[in-house]
């Protein structure tokens, strides 16, 4: 059967033949990018200067943090950086959480494939509502600028390794998965991270305000949130699909390309929650273990505390 578009939208993709990975599949995708491109400098500049705004915001708080750790550390150095922390953590939180109330919008309620994964595989390319869209738009703008921010300007912590190849990682499926068509799955991947980032910067900024009661809580439902979203509900609705629908998507050009970026995130989520995993087993077996210890740290000195540094985190 001819193809006059290489597959894209017939409903017989994958049943009888495959495509080449060649100059047809560049000349379907190519013309997304220009779209992608503009999208991602507008929105990244726009989390840019959201995190700007927010900081001028907030700037007496964390001046008044910051203050209260210097009269306690008696480090002039570290006035400026208490006050970096203070605002970073706090935006995060924020920004974190507004994208996770949306992202939970645009599963629960606009895309019916959560519910039943075999949807996910019914066409190629998987159509983008109005929702779908919006939420691409600021994934794209907050992972950029998360990228490009840690790349350059963040402090290298232990984990910072990690921490770049999350994101940049992020960032490519993002762009990928809009321009190939499945944006679908980029969806559902980009929910299900969105809760565990949200609880970990507001770990940080409890600990950042005093309020140990609350962190308490707070990190006990981000371990939760860790287990079902990342280490569960990731691999059964998103990995183990690809894997058993292959047979329908496994001629895409890019099928590999994106099982591989996947299972990086799948192998990156077990790496930091062995570190969770430590870090609550020494506060078994060392009751003096100080639990305000940053779990994805590889440093005692890191702490969720507010008169302690904290770790790098998502």
């Amino acid at each position: 059967q001819e193809r006059t578009m290489f597959g894209y939208d017939d409903p017989l993709y994958g049943k009888d033949d495959c495509l080449v990975f060649g100059k047809e599949f560049w000349t379907e995708t190519s013309s997304y990018y220009p779209i992608i491109a503009s999208n991602a400098v507008i929105f990244i500049t726009l989390f840019s200067l959201w995190r700007l705004l927010f900081g001028l915001l907030i700037e007496s708080e964390a001046l008044k943090y910051a203050n209260a750790q210097l009269l306690k550390q008696g480090n002039k150095d570290s006035l400026i950086d208490n006050k970096r922390k203070y605002c970073e953590s706090y935006w995060k939180t924020v920004t974190n959480a507004l994208l996770m109330f949306y992202g939970f919008y645009a599963v629960l309620y606009a895309s019916p494939q959560f519910w039943d994964p075999s949807l996910l595989f019914e066409r190629w390319p998987q159509p983008m509502n109005p929702t779908n869209l919006n939420y691409y738009r600021l994934a794209i703008g907050y992972h950029g600028h998360r990228a490009i921010y840690g790349l350059f300007w963040e402090k290298k912590r232990v984990d910072w390794i990690a921490y770049v190849i999350h994101h940049w990682v992020t960032v490519l499926l993002v762009v990928f998965s809009w321009s190939c068509g499945v944006s679908q799955h980029g969806i559902i991947v980009m929910s299900l991270h969105d809760s565990a980032d949200v609880l970990l910067s507001a770990s940080k900024t409890l600990g950042y305000q005093n309020r140990r009661t609350a962190l308490t809580v707070v990190l006990a439902v981000f371990t939760v949130s860790w287990i079902v979203c990342r280490l569960t509900l990731y691999p059964l609705k998103i990995i183990y699909p690809i894997l058993v629908f292959k047979h329908r998507y496994d001629c895409h050009p890019l099928y590999w390309l994106f099982v591989v970026l996947l299972f990086i995130l799948l192998a990156l989520h077990w790496y930091w929650f062995k570190h969770l995993v430590m870090h609550f087993h020494r506060i078994v077996t060392k009751p003096k273990t100080n639990f305000m210890h940053d779990p994805r740290s590889g440093s005692e000195d890191d702490t969720l505390s507010g008169s302690d540094t904290h770790a790098h985190h998502d």
